[in-house]
């Protein structure tokens, strides 16, 4: 396969744990279906239905206030029976009761890819243009702007993540419809990037995708290292890093598959594969569902400890939910540990040998591939901020973390721009957050900086 590019990544963590998804794949039907606006940020929702309405698939069910092109749509048929709302009265979730008659609101005629402003045109009356993100900021991407690049991940290297091309490969055709869709929307490349030495996703790529379509602009990265490897901000930044005033545009494999089904099939896909994983989970395995799924009945089927922890998407950057939550919009993984936090005996006086560390404070660095069993717990409490080496240990980024995470502590703007900050969102500190003795968290210290930027 032609690769253009090779990087290897020497900056980084694997964090090994129990619970990886088997290649197994069932299909789960939910009663229940919702859209949550938490899930796109920086947007405010500005409802277009009430409770009790009667929507198709496609229906507007809400507009971003910000930008009013950008709609986002019933992925269902069915009944809107609840509008949830939190703290200020901040919508936090539109809950459809599905009828299972699939009825739409989108035509044939309605899909048109004759030039790329057809093809932005499509996508924002569809929907689907709320799958499209762009750096800086990790938002949905602006249709006024002409991106620099475009990137898809075809991998994904956080904790117990599920393997894409498992998930994919059924998809082939779909997906490079999405992919020539998409290269149509930049005058620079779209990046597929893709681990090394995985042959199988190689060859389906060769034989799906590259062989198929016109691949003039389209370029293939190889990536080998640790996490961050898999991450979109991590390949963007070794690649085409981000000036300020630029826009790179990602799109996750699964999302640019459900965009080539609309393209080629003339109709809506919200079609989802979720991969539940975790040390609680009694049969980690992939589902076959759709976006915002509920979670109830797959939780009470695999999980059966009293105080689990819920997250939809990974356990380093994934949003906390109920037993009775949803799957994230932007989601391909459901994480399920223990959320029964006890003081343990001894604490850090024991061996260790089944606790994971960074700095070889336990015996288990001598079993490098051992998985482990980790739960809620800080084992410690949040303290002053120090500034050491352990950072730029885990932050694969040409940028200097301590520093830029102190500019953004203080707010200071000029400096968070002079070291990177549009390089940056909060995922990308996520390793930070993790080995930090301080126990600081830096996704929430990036995120309000970002916040200011936005303002």
């Amino acid at each position: 396969m032609r690769v253009d590019r090779f990087i290897r990544i020497t900056k980084g963590l694997d964090i090994k744990l129990k619970g990886s998804p088997q290649l197994i794949r069932t299909a789960y039907t939910s009663p229940k279906v919702a859209i949550t606006p938490p899930d796109f940020k920086w947007i405010t929702p500005q409802l277009i239905i009430e409770e009790g309405a009667t929507v198709r698939v496609g229906d507007s069910l809400f507009i971003a206030k910000e930008n009013p092109k950008i709609s986002f749509v019933a992925p269902v048929s069915g009944t809107v029976t609840e509008i949830v709302r939190g703290e200020k009265r901040r919508i936090t979730a539109i809950i459809i009761e599905k009828d299972n008659k699939n009825s739409t609101s989108i035509t044939p005629e309605m899909i048109k890819e004759e030039s790329p402003e057809k093809i932005v045109d499509t996508m924002l009356v569809t929907g689907v243009w709320s799958m499209i993100r762009q750096r800086p900021f990790g938002t949905i991407a602006n249709p006024d702007q002409q991106p620099k690049a475009i990137y898809i991940s075809c991998f994904d290297t956080a904790p117990l993540a599920p393997d894409l091309h498992y998930i994919l490969q059924d998809k082939g055709a779909q997906f490079a419809q999405g992919v020539k869709i998409l290269s149509q929307l930049t005058k620079g490349n779209l990046y597929l990037t893709i681990p090394a030495d995985h042959k199988p996703l190689e060859d389906w790529l060769q034989k799906e995708v590259l062989e198929k379509i016109d691949t003039s602009n389209i370029k293939v990265i190889s990536f080998k290292g640790k996490h961050p490897a898999g991450n979109v901000g991590t390949q963007i930044h070794l690649v085409t890093p981000i000036q300020k005033g630029e826009v790179v545009w990602y799109v996750d494999p699964q999302h640019t598959a459900n965009i080539g089904t609309l393209f080629l099939q003339k109709q809506l896909d919200f079609s989802r594969t979720v991969a539940l994983t975790g040390s609680e989970v009694k049969n980690p395995q992939y589902y076959d569902t759709m976006i915002g799924a509920a979670l109830s009945e797959l939780i009470e089927e695999q999980v059966d400890i009293e105080f689990p922890r819920v997250v939809s998407g990974n356990l380093l950057t994934g949003r906390s939910v109920s037993k009775d939550g949803f799957i994230g919009f932007y989601d391909h993984q459901i994480s399920v540990i223990s959320d029964d936090v006890q003081r343990e005996f001894l604490g850090w006086m024991t061996p260790g040998l089944n606790k994971f560390s960074l700095s070889r404070t336990f015996l288990s660095f001598l079993m490098p591939k051992k998985e482990y069993v980790m739960d809620t717990r800080l084992h410690g409490g949040e303290r002053a901020l120090m500034f050491s080496d352990v950072y730029s240990r885990v932050f694969p980024f040409r940028l200097l973390p301590d520093q830029l995470l102190k500019a953004c502590i203080t707010k200071d703007l000029d400096l968070m721009e002079a070291l990177g900050i549009y390089e940056v969102i909060e995922e990308d500190f996520a390793l930070c957050e993790f080995v930090c003795p301080s126990k600081t968290n830096c996704q929430q210290i990036v995120h309000d900086a970002l916040w200011e930027l936005v303002k």
